[in-house]
């Protein structure tokens, strides 16, 4: 294909990915916890961020096949069409079943469309730009999340209420997603057959070939890790920065939008880095930096050191994704793509909820090391996989000049037999009636 030709295959996706992007960022960190705390619910936003998680985790690995079996496209657009709903539902309501109601229909919707809406992005790119094209969503979206966040909080005090500027608030959402999702339709599918499935179960280790196995394994490890360290350390550093240097929150809000805007360049540069380079030494090197910057964040005796330890370690260790998703999309054929990014979802969404409801505790027990402690971990874990991994190759299986989803086009059997049918895998075998055949 030629660059204008891969250019536009990717424009759509670009725009739709940061409409979406930027309108799950706002309305997840501003207009859901604001509006727990107009009506009086902050004391139970933990169960709102418990309720997204799990409908996440339940909805990934099977939005994720279906997407195996449908083609992407029309998953994608079916998930943005559902996230769409949920600013609606609170649009002149306070109750806090409606706030329940409105994060599990988002996380329902994300975990729907998310693990089909990457895969979707491996099939369309070349692979040797796959990396590149990753960061450049991640950094799109993380880019004007910055710039509409900072926005958001201004534009909301305009109005002469705050239940007015609530209510044009999710309604603005609500219609940001309804445009994404028509941008979504846009889309078309590549190396993807859209018969219609026929569920039937079956085990994982005969769904995936040779080392894909290994490379799910691994995903499913490193964001089982991540899920746990984001729950035990994202939500305290706003409350450990107010305690520890006693900072106002719109400070911390200008710290939280400059961090997105830096972890949006270092995204941008590491996907082409990434492209260059041998994937899993860069994100070692990356995870290895971000460890003393972690204890930087402890051990700093003021704010702006800190403040830039924070932001200089959430760049480094977060840079790393559109690298990893890469290297891992890479050694997987296209018609299992969606499944291994829907288990690796529902892994992390699965070890997020419990360890959310622990957080509190461990980060007292531990006094603010929890932070320091989580980058560890993640170099621990980045260690392993680097060795565990290190015996695939660099590109995979295929040419650098085929586009990712040219591998596998069609939807085999574990013999290599096309047989057209949707496959719900569970570990080590059979799951007796959670699927019934045509539903």
């Amino acid at each position: 294909m030629d660059p204008e030709g891969r250019f536009r295959r990717l424009a759509l996706p670009m725009a739709g990915n940061v409409v979406q992007g930027v309108v799950w960022g706002v309305f997840v960190t501003v207009l859901l916890p604001s509006y727990a705390d107009l009506h009086g619910h902050l004391d139970r936003y933990g169960m709102v961020v418990a309720s997204n998680a799990l409908a996440m985790a339940i909805c990934y690995a099977p939005g994720g096949r279906l997407s195996d079996t449908m083609g992407r496209t029309r998953v994608i657009t079916g998930g943005w069409a559902i996230m769409s709903a949920a600013p609606f539902l609170l649009v002149t309501r306070t109750d806090f079943p409606s706030m329940v109601a409105a994060a599990v229909v988002l996380g329902a919707g994300m975990g729907i469309s998310g693990s089909a809406f990457h895969s979707y992005i491996a099939d369309i790119s070349m692979r040797k730009r796959l990396s590149s094209n990753y960061g450049a969503l991640s950094a799109s979206s993380l880019a004007c999340a910055a710039v509409v966040t900072m926005g958001m909080g201004r534009w909301l005090e305009r109005f002469t209420t705050p239940s007015q500027g609530m209510d044009m608030g999710m309604t603005l959402m609500g219609a940001l997603m309804v445009a994404g999702t028509l941008v979504s339709l846009g889309f078309r599918d590549v190396g993807v057959l859209t018969r219609p499935p026929v569920f039937r179960i079956r085990a994982l280790s005969s769904v995936f070939h040779g080392e894909e196995w290994k490379v799910v394994r691994s995903m499913v490890l490193l964001q089982s890790v991540t899920g746990a360290g984001a729950a035990l350390t994202v939500q305290f550093y706003v409350p450990f920065f107010i305690d520890r240097f006693g900072v106002d929150r719109g400070t911390l809000f200008v710290l939280s939008a400059a961090g997105l805007g830096i972890l949006a360049v270092a995204t941008l540069v590491s996907g082409a880095a990434g492209d260059r380079t041998d994937k899993l030494r860069f994100v070692l090197v990356s995870n290895a930096v971000a460890v003393p910057m972690a204890f930087g964040i402890i051990l700093s005796p003021e704010f702006p050191p800190a403040g830039l330890f924070y932001i200089g370690r959430m760049a480094l260790a977060n840079m790393i994704w559109p690298v990893w998703t890469a290297f891992f999309m890479m050694h997987l054929r296209s018609e299992v793509r969606g499944l291994a990014n829907g288990l690796a979802g529902a892994a992390w969404n699965i070890v997020y909820v419990p360890c959310s409801f622990i957080a509190w505790d461990v980060m007292k027990l531990t006094g603010g090391w929890t932070i320091p402690l989580a980058s560890i971990a993640y170099l621990c874990v980045t260690s392993y996989l680097a060795w565990h991994l290190r015996d695939l190759t660099m590109e995979g299986a295929g040419s650098q000049e085929e586009t990712a989803g040219t591998m596998g086009i069609g939807r085999g059997d574990a013999d290599g037999r096309d047989s057209g049918k949707a496959v719900l895998a569970v570990p080590g075998g059979i799951v007796p009636g959670l699927y019934r055949g045509g539903k």
